[in-house]
């Protein structure tokens, strides 16, 4: 399992239209992910700022398997002119995956 995060931004004046978009993500959409060993993915906005948090199986698998996925390159065409991708991995074309600097233990059994 890891734990991964990534952030882009949302172009200056669409922050409306970016959160109305989520508000119906597609079923489709969430049943490629959790197909691709996704356990969790949340979605944080801060002005213009998007932060990304997702857990996932095997992180490789899923971004090949996204890549392939023609409902997800439906999905990324409805985003691509709402966002800007700073540091996009080249290869990918993600956005760079954050580093954990801490996290907090889970609780010690009494």
């Amino acid at each position: 399992m890891r734990a991964t995060s990534q952030r882009w931004h949302i172009r200056a004046g669409l922050e409306q239209e970016y959160m109305t978009r989520h508000a119906s993500v597609w079923p489709e959409l969430e049943r490629l992910f959790h197909e691709l060993g996704v356990t969790e993915y949340r979605l944080y906005r801060f002005g213009r700022d998007v932060f990304a948090h997702m857990r996932v199986d095997d992180y490789d698998h899923f971004i090949r398997g996204y890549a392939e996925s023609e409902v997800a390159q439906r999905w990324e065409d409805e985003f691509a002119s709402l966002i800007e991708l700073p540091n996009a991995d080249p290869e990918t074309g993600w956005p760079e995956s954050g580093e954990l600097v801490w996290a907090l233990p889970a609780p010690h059994p009494r």
